[in-house]
């Protein structure tokens, strides 16, 4: 088994169910994180998608789910 450490426990592996409430501390910051990285491309004159790695838009995901969440 390939498992590696992890937030919720010690190990980690694909086949683990996870559920929000393991992770919900989290979700500010993984917004911020996504929100600033996508800033600094646009910054960079970048606005390809296929050009931003790595990139995420989870900052704008949980801003439409956060509401029906907290």
């Amino acid at each position: 088994m390939n498992a590696k450490k992890g937030i919720i426990s010690e190990t980690y592996s694909k086949k683990q169910r996870i559920f929000y409430n393991d992770l919900k501390d989290f979700t500010k910051e993984a917004s911020r994180r996504s929100d600033r990285l996508l800033e600094r491309y646009y910054e960079d004159e970048i606005t390809v998608p296929s050009k931003m790695n790595p990139a995420t838009t989870v900052h704008k995901l949980l801003a439409k789910l956060l509401p029906y969440l907290e």
